[in-house]
């Protein structure tokens, strides 16, 4: 499984959305998950999102496509 939590913040790889942080809010039935844009930036949905858990990345390593989870502060 995952070690990915709600709460959780990832950022969008894709260089076309730079800056684009989204939150973690609700996990579903099979293997996606719900998030939401945490700020006002190109291509965000007040609606939130469902994306698949295997488009997240907890390695730490830099790419250009798909999610990676940030640090928690």
């Amino acid at each position: 499984m995952s070690d990915l939590e709600v709460g959780d913040i990832i950022k969008d790889n894709d260089p076309r959305m730079p800056g684009r942080k989204l939150e973690i809010v609700h996990f579903g039935q099979d293997d996606r998950l719900r998030i939401m844009a945490l700020c006002n930036t190109v291509g965000s949905n007040p609606r939130g999102h469902w994306i698949r858990i295997n488009r997240i990345f907890t390695d730490g390593k830099p790419r250009r496509y798909g999610f990676s989870r940030l640090p928690n502060p």
